[in-house]
């Protein structure tokens, strides 16, 4: 009785994910400011810029991160993911612990506070969600390169590749600690 549920657990799960990955398929993919054609930026709103890091501002380290995120049909944002990184350090051959997810939380932080509307006169009320990139730049105090030369660096070729295969290893990732915490969960009650 107890493996037949845990067998149907874990079929709930890996159907529900996989209907989860089916969806986020079907999500149109756009390249950072494609999102013009059919939206604006929702009025008395601006583009949040995201903030250096304090825990690695003393580096001062030129940083770049391309953020995948999706604009929902109401215009909010949300499902952030980090798409790609670079920085200027040649001090460190590996970042510290937290580097990266301190960069991509400033940046998606900014995203979060981004707000869209459809774009006036094409007749729609709202439009479909779509996926599309923003890559954020963190410049140091120091910096002698320009923006659009630290922004380059986190260019993304293949969005659409890219963006389905960062949602998939993501997708694949929360269904393995599900199972694994569930698998956990289980031991720890039958060790009682």
């Amino acid at each position: 009785m107890k493996q037949a549920l845990e067998r149907i657990v874990v079929t709930t799960m890996l159907a529900s994910c996989m209907a989860a990955a089916g969806a986020a398929e079907q999500v149109r993919v756009v390249p950072e400011g494609g999102l013009a054609k059919d939206w604006i930026v929702q009025p008395g709103n601006e583009l949040a810029a995201p903030g250096y890091p304090g825990t690695f501002a003393d580096r001062g380290d030129d940083v770049c991160v391309a953020i995948g995120y999706r604009v929902q049909a109401d215009g909010t944002t949300s499902d952030y993911v980090m798409l790609g990184g670079w920085n200027s350090s040649r001090r460190y051959q590996q970042p510290a612990t937290g580097y990266w997810d301190a960069f991509s939380q400033a940046g998606a932080a900014a995203l979060s506070q981004w707000r869209f509307a459809p774009k006036p006169g094409d007749g729609m009320e709202s439009n479909a969600a779509v996926d599309t990139v923003a890559v954020m730049t963190f410049r140091g105090e120091s910096s002698t390169r320009t923006t659009s030369d630290v922004r380059a660096k986190c260019a993304v070729p293949s969005l659409v590749a890219r963006m389905q295969y960062v949602r998939r290893e993501e997708s694949d990732r929360l269904a393995f600690t599900s199972v694994s915490t569930q698998r956990t969960a289980r031991a720890g009650v039958a060790a009682r």
